[in-house]
């Protein structure tokens, strides 16, 4: 639709009698983001009701305060974990400069010599696979 077609189609209904329409043009086109966050509080207040979890904030910066504090105290730094986001450091480092896998649609895959090169058919896989010196499968 176009801009302000929600609109115009609001102001033409009867909010007495077409306010269910109203809310879900509301909800579903105009602001479904802002709705979706205003209900969080109220869902996690309703869960931790039903889980007999007591003392949930009352307010989203409530919740994001009582989150940061939950994080702080309950997540550490480990050594071991941090493996894993420095070995896909060293790879993606590993790759030739200019080497842009999005461009090509598919990740990269060894080649002869072990080397990293695009993978996939169509000319942008072909391109990048003569300009970076690869061989295109």
């Amino acid at each position: 639709m176009r801009r302000y077609a929600w609109l115009r189609e609001i102001r033409r209904l009867d909010p007495e009698r077409d306010f269910l329409r109203i809310y879900r043009i509301i909800a579903t086109h105009e602001f479904p983001w802002d709705i979706t966050r205003a209900l969080e509080p109220a869902l996690y207040r309703t869960l931790g009701r039903h889980m007999a979890i007591a003392g949930l904030p009352q307010t989203y910066q409530d919740f994001e305060r009582h989150l940061d504090a939950y994080e702080e105290a309950h997540f550490g730094f480990d050594e071991g974990a941090r493996r894993v986001p420095d070995a896909t450091l060293d790879l993606i480092k590993g790759y030739p400069k200019g080497f842009r896998v999005a461009e090509l649609g598919t990740f990269p895959t060894s080649h002869r010599d072990n080397c990293p090169g695009p993978q996939g058919d169509g000319p942008a896989a072909s391109r990048a696979a003569e300009a970076l010196g690869f061989f295109a499968r």
